[in-house]
């Protein structure tokens, strides 16, 4: 199993987009029925270290958000999506509210990337953020950040939270050039629609 995390990397090579415009391939079967995904949550102190994850993410609790991948069909599968506009995130209280975001300084450049998973491979796809700063008492509460949005959890209550997220992109290209993406409407169809799911902590 491999582990994922955000680069900066655009991929160069040339993708065309015909006059009617098609996601891929439209004799596959939707994406989410190829690769099973489901919600895997680790304290980045005990991924890195406490000093590396202060150093890394600039608080001390920092709550490490990856989707698991599982390539169930026979057949490689390929994306491409930008991990800060595509990826909607809600976090919700113990009554399956959601929860207000707190006040952030957003420093996440966006970039369009491809992704690769061979067949019946697996994957932890990291999409935690590093670039953006909540506003509040961090030293004592967990910073969730995801795309450019953030939230401050209590520490001692974390596991009544619950974490929402559906992910929009291009199936079965993993490939985008600079040009292309400068003029994509991000108005992509859902890849992946993860409901909501307990926050809990897994092993490094």
């Amino acid at each position: 199993m491999g582990i994922l995390r955000p680069s900066m990397m655009v991929c160069l090579v040339l993708w065309t987009i015909g006059a009617s415009t098609t996601w891929g391939e439209g004799e596959r079967r939707p994406f989410s029925s190829e690769v099973k995904a489901s919600l895997v949550f680790r304290e980045a102190s005990l991924v890195y270290g406490k000093e590396t994850a202060l150093q890394e993410w600039g608080v001390p609790y920092f709550l490490l958000v990856y989707i698991r991948l599982e390539n169930i069909s026979p057949i490689d599968a390929s994306w491409s999506c930008d991990s800060c506009m595509d990826i909607e995130a809600q976090l919700l209280d113990s009554r399956g509210v959601p929860v207000p975001q707190a006040p952030t300084l957003s420093m996440i450049p966006s970039n369009m990337e491809g992704y690769h998973l061979h067949r019946h491979d697996r994957l932890d796809w990291m999409i935690s953020v590093n670039g953006v700063s909540p506003q509040g008492d961090t030293a004592n509460q967990y910073v969730l950040a995801i795309g450019n949005r953030a939230w401050l959890i209590p520490r001692d209550s974390i596991s009544t939270y619950s974490l929402k997220l559906t992910v929009r992109g291009i199936p079965w290209i993993d490939k985008v050039s600079s040009e292309i993406e400068q003029n994509l409407p991000h108005n992509f169809p859902i890849l992946l629609d993860l409901p909501a799911t307990p926050i809990s902590f897994s092993d490094p």
